[in-house]
C-alpha cells in the first residue's frame, strides 16, 4: 500500500532537515514511541525495607540480562553476529560490580527506591559522556541510557513494544539499539529521532539493516502520528503530507537506488583504477573484530584505521584490557588482513573517560590532555599495547598509528617505547616482529606545518580529515550554531592536505586518507586530484568509491584541484568542482538517479 496525499484534509506538504546517518529512501506512516524511563520518582524507604528493595534490584537485573539475551540472539538471527557485539557490551555493564554496587550503595545509605537509584547513577554517567569531545566515544552515552532505562523498566513491570504496522517510520526523541532489535525490522522502513549521531549503535544497526534514518530533527515532537511521510537518509531529510506526485517521484529514486547499489555490490571486485592507469588502494576503517568478514565482502585491501577505543566500553577506570587480551584482537586483525594489512590506532585516552581516577576534569579536553599526549605519560599501559602489537605482527602485516602527533619529540619518544617493548620481547624470548612500520596522523594545523619534519622521521602518514577540519577551521561539527562552517572543500583544508601530501611524496612515504572525506564521492575525487593514492572508509562504501575511480583520468582531476587551489572561497571550489563533474555530483546527490553504467561508458 502506497500514501496517498489526503485532499479532503488540507493538510500542507511539510519539510524538516537533519543530519542522514543511514542512507535510502523510506515511504510510510509516522510511529511515535515514547521514551522509556521518562517518569521515575523518588520515594524514602523505612530502614526495614532497604533489603527487599535491593533483593528487587537483583531481580530486575537478573531479568533484564535475561531479556538482552534474547534480543541479541534476535539480533544475530538478524544480521549476524557481526552486530551483537553491541548487545555484549550492554549485558557487561549488568555485570560491572562496581555499577551495580553503587546503585545498592545508593538504595542502602540514601534510603532510597531502586528506581531512582538507577536514575541518579545515570544522570552521574551520563554528564561524564557529555563531557567527552570525541563523536563516537560521545555517543556510547546512548547505551548506558539504554541499559539502564531497560533497568528502570524491569523494576516498573513496563513490557516491551508490540508489533508495528507496515511501512512505519518510527519517530521517538532517541532511537535506542536494543528497542531496534525488539522491533518487526520487517515493517520498519525509516528512524527519525532529535538526538544521535552518525557514531551511535541505532545508526550502526540501521546502516547495516539498510533502514533509512535521520537525526537532529528537534521539532521532532511536532510530527503526527498516523501521518503520510517520507523519509531521505541520505540528505537528511522528512517529507510531512507528501502530494501524490512528490511521493511518485521519491518511489523512482528508491528505485533506481535500489539498482545501482546492486550494480556497484556486483562489480566490488574489480581493481580501483583510474582511465589513465592510476591504482588506488582502498582500505577499510573498522571499530570491531567482529567487522572483519566486510573485508572480502566489500573487496578491502585489509585496514586502514582500526580504532582502539571499543576495548575500553564498559570499563572500570582499573580494569584495563591486558596485554593478552590486546594481542588476541590484534592477531584477528593481522590474520584477516594478511599481506594487505591493518592500521592499529593506539589509546586516545583521554577520550574514554577511563584510567584518570584522581585526575582533575579538563574544561577542554579535545585540546588537553589526550591520545599521544596521553600514552606518552601513561608509559607502562602505552607500552603494554605496543608490546601486543608487535606479537600480533607475526600474523600479518600490521602499522602502529600514532594520534594527534604536534611534534617531532612525541614521535620520538614513541618510536623509542617501541623499540624498548620489542626489546623486552627479544629477552623474554616472546615472538614478536622488530621491523613494525610507525606513522603519525595528521590531525592539528602543527602537524601539518612540520609535516616535512614529521616525514623524515614516519614509515607513513594517516591522515584524519575529522579532526582536521575541526581543528584547522575551529569548528565544531555537533554545535548547531557553527556547524554551517565545518566545510571539507574549504581552501584552506585542500592546501593543508597538499602540503601534507608534498611532504610524504618528498620523503618517499605512503599517506592515506581515513576521515570520511574518502568516503563521499566528490571529496574522494579531490584527494586523488591532490595525490592522494590510498583512502580508508567505512566498508560499504569501497564498492561505490570504486566504480567512481574506474570513470576518471587521475591527471584530469589533478588539473580542476590545481585550479581549486588558488580560489579563495568554499563556494568558488563548489561551483568548480560543481561545473567539472557535474554527473558525478548529481548521481551522488540523488536529484535524478540514472544507470551508473551509462556514466561510466560516457
Amino acid at each position: 500500500m502506497t500514501p496517498t496525499h489526503d485532499r479532503t484534509s488540507n493538510q500542507m506538504m511539510k519539510q524538516w532537515r537533519g543530519l542522514g546517518v543511514s542512507p535510502g529512501i523510506g515511504i510510510g506512516w509516522i510511529v511515535r514511541m515514547s521514551a522509556r524511563g521518562e517518569r521515575v520518582f523518588r520515594f524514602r524507604l523505612n530502614p526495614s525495607q532497604v533489603e527487599h528493595e535491593v533483593k528487587r534490584l537483583t531481580e530486575a537485573i537478573d531479568k533484564t540480562r535475561q531479556q538482552l539475551l534474547q534480543i541479541k540472539s534476535k539480533l544475530e538471527q538478524t544480521l549476524g553476529s557481526a552486530h551483537a557485539y553491541i548487545l555484549d557490551a550492554h549485558l557487561l555493564m549488568l555485570e560491572d560490580r562496581q555499577l551495580v554496587e553503587e546503585i545498592r550503595t545508593l538504595i542502602r545509605y540514601e534510603l532510597v527506591n531502586a528506581e531512582w537509584a538507577v536514575k541518579t547513577v545515570t544522570d552521574r554517567i551520563l554528564a561524564s559522556y557529555a563531557e567527552i569531545k570525541d563523536e563516537y566515544l560521545c555517543e556510547r552515552g546512548s547505551d548506558v541510557r539504554d541499559v539502564m532505562d531497560r533497568l528502570t523498566a524491569m523494576l516498573r513491570g513496563d513490557h516491551p513494544p508490540q508489533g508495528l504496522p507496515q511501512q512505519t517510520i518510527l519517530v521517538a526523541q532517541h532511537i535506542l539499539p536494543s528497542i531496534m532489535a525488539e522491533l518487526d525490522v520487517e515493517s520498519v522502513v525509516g528512524l527519525v529521532a532529535q538526538a544521535g549521531g552518525r557514531t551511535s549503535h541505532a545508526a550502526i544497526i540501521a546502516r547495516s539493516l539498510g533502514i533509512p534514518a535521520v537525526v537532529g530533527i528537534d521539532q521532532y515532537e511536532e510530527i503526527e502520528a498516523g501521518a503520510a511521510a517520507i523519509i531521505d537518509g541520505q540528505s537528511g531529510l522528512l517529507i510531512l503530507h507528501p502530494t501524490d506526485e512528490t511521493v511518485r517521484q521519491y518511489q523512482h529514486r528508491q528505485t533506481e537506488r535500489e539498482r545501482l547499489w546492486s550494480f556497484m555490490q556486483a562489480r566490488a571486485q574489480l581493481p580501483a583504477q583510474t582511465c589513465d592507469g592510476i591504482r588506488i588502494t582502498l582500505r577499510a576503517n573498522i571499530e570491531l573484530p567482529s567487522e572483519c568478514n566486510m573485508l572480502a565482502h566489500y573487496s578491502a585491501q585489509g585496514i586502514g584505521l582500526f580504532r582502539t577505543q571499543y576495548l575500553f566500553l564498559s570499563r572500570a577506570a582499573d580494569e584495563l584490557p591486558s596485554e593478552e587480551e590486546q594481542f588476541n584482537v590484534y592477531r584477528q586483525l593481522a590474520q584477516a588482513c594478511g599481506t594487505d594489512g591493518v592500521g592499529i590506532r593506539t589509546f586516545d585516552w583521554a577520550e574514554t573517560g577511563v584510567a584518570q581516577s584522581g585526575r582533575e576534569l579538563e574544561i577542554n579536553p579535545a585540546l588537553g590532555l589526550r591520545a599521544i599526549r596521553f600514552s606518552l605519560q601513561a608509559r607502562d599501559v602505552f607500552r603494554t599495547q605496543l608490546r601486543a602489537i608487535l606479537r600480533a605482527a607475526c600474523y600479518g602485516s600490521v602499522r602502529v598509528v600514532l594520534p594527534l602527533v604536534s611534534t617531532i619529540t612525541e614521535l620520538r619518544q614513541a618510536r623509542q617505547i617501541l623499540q624498548q617493548a620489542a626489546q623486552e620481547l627479544t629477552a623474554e624470548g616472546v615472538a614478536h616482529q622488530d621491523n613494525v612500520p610507525i606513522g603519525v596522523m595528521i590531525e592539528v594545523p602543527a602537524a601539518v606545518m612540520i609535516a616535512d619534519v614529521l616525514a623524515a622521521e614516519s614509515d607513513f602518514f594517516s591522515l584524519g580529515t575529522n579532526d582536521l577540519i575541526q581543528y584547522l577551521l575551529a569548528v565544531d561539527r555537533d554545535n548547531t550554531q557553527v556547524a554551517y562552517l565545518y566545510k571539507a572543500l574549504h581552501p584552506a583544508l585542500l592546501r593543508a592536505i597538499k602540503q601534507t601530501v608534498d611532504a610524504a611524496t618528498h620523503a618517499n612515504i605512503p599517506v592515506e586518507v581515513c576521515g570520511e572525506m574518502a568516503s563521499d564521492p566528490l571529496h574522494a575525487l579531490v584527494l586523488i586530484g591532490l595525490g592522494v593514492r590510498s583512502l580508508s572508509m567505512a566498508p560499504k562504501f569501497i564498492p561505490f568509491i570504486k566504480d567512481i575511480i574506474r570513470c576518471v583520468d587521475a591527471a584530469t582531476l589533478q588539473q580542476t584541484v590545481k585550479r581549486a587551489l588558488n580560489l579563495s572561497s568554499t563556494e568558488q571550489v563548489e561551483a568548480l568542482l560543481h561545473e567539472e563533474w557535474h554527473p558525478f555530483m548529481q548521481m551522488w546527490s540523488e536529484q535524478t538517479p540514472s544507470e551508473w553504467a551509462q556514466i561510466e561508458q560516457a
